[in-house]
């Protein structure tokens, strides 16, 4: 494409498509290092994993932990949150998707409570600690993502859709493709759960103090203004938000927020969706990647 292009002008398009290589590279990066992060965790757990949150569970050791996520937070403020920004959302009849599933600690309490649960991940050896864990429901399908992008074919399917303790480790660009998903995933007038850092909480802002430097590891730090922006953009409505609250883990540390589609709404981000679109026949039924 360079040929017959030197000396200065050669050398600028040169090192403009350069950049331009870097910028796509670093645009993926951090779905990348998500991705190498989880599946090594799951391999080695629970030989190795993070320090148990919860004082009863450190207490008991590794043989209370039943499922791969057990040692984050605890167990008692969970169900809180479930109860309060999840479960009266579900409904008997409603299809339900888990945006990072993980080992199933949330998806084990939502699966009794909905018509059909749909498990996203990120990570093939994750999918296959939940589907253990989550062995007795029927009712479960498991979609292996191999970027931030949903099947097209789950355009309009869902009546809610939650993420938790995810968005915690993406960075901007990785939280703005799942907005415009969310958008693309819900039916109209349906709700997402989203569960993101807090800087203006006061242990948000305690951890973002003591952590140097972002990795996925640790958290990307956020604030509720920045969800807002997200949601407007992305054509949703925040219809429920959280409150710094020092006597849960979760709320005294991050940001909860239920996100509302417009009912016969237009999509106003379609032409970025479209473009990653592929074909697919007329009525055809999603069909879940299965980990093995």
């Amino acid at each position: 494409m360079l040929m017959g292009v030197g000396g200065w002008t050669g050398r600028v398009v040169r090192r403009w498509l350069s950049e331009r290589d870097a910028t796509r590279a670093m645009a993926s990066q951090n779905l990348n290092d998500n991705q190498r992060l989880w599946e090594a965790y799951a391999k080695r757990w629970p030989r190795r994993h993070s320090a148990i949150e919860d004082p009863a569970l450190r207490a008991a050791g590794n043989g209370r932990l039943a499922r791969v996520g057990d040692e984050w937070g605890v167990p008692a403020d969970i169900d809180r949150i479930v109860g309060e920004f999840i479960r009266p959302f579900v409904a008997a009849d409603s299809v339900v998707a888990e945006i990072g599933v993980g080992g199933g600690r949330i998806a084990s309490r939502i699966a009794r409570d909905c018509n059909r649960l749909y498990c996203f991940d990120i990570s093939r050896r994750m999918l296959a600690h939940a589907r253990r864990a989550l062995k007795d429901h029927g009712n479960i399908e498991y979609v292996l993502l191999d970027q931030s992008r949903i099947d097209p074919a789950f355009t309009a399917f869902f009546d809610f859709v939650y993420a938790f303790d995810v968005f915690v480790h993406l960075d901007l660009h990785e939280m703005w493709k799942y907005f415009l998903a969310f958008r693309m995933m819900l039916k109209d007038g349906a709700k997402v759960f989203i569960h993101t850092t807090n800087l203006r909480a006061d242990g948000g802002w305690d951890r973002f103090v003591r952590q140097a430097a972002y990795s996925v590891e640790g958290h990307y730090f956020i604030s509720p203004e920045i969800v807002s922006i997200l949601s407007e953009r992305s054509g949703l409505r925040i219809v429920k938000a959280s409150t710094n609250d020092a006597t849960n883990f979760y709320l005294h540390r991050d940001y909860m927020a239920v996100l509302q589609k417009p009912a016969a709404a237009t999509n106003i981000a379609s032409d970025i969706i479209s473009a990653r679109r592929r074909p697919s026949s007329p009525g055809r039924t999603p069909r879940p990647d299965h980990a093995e």
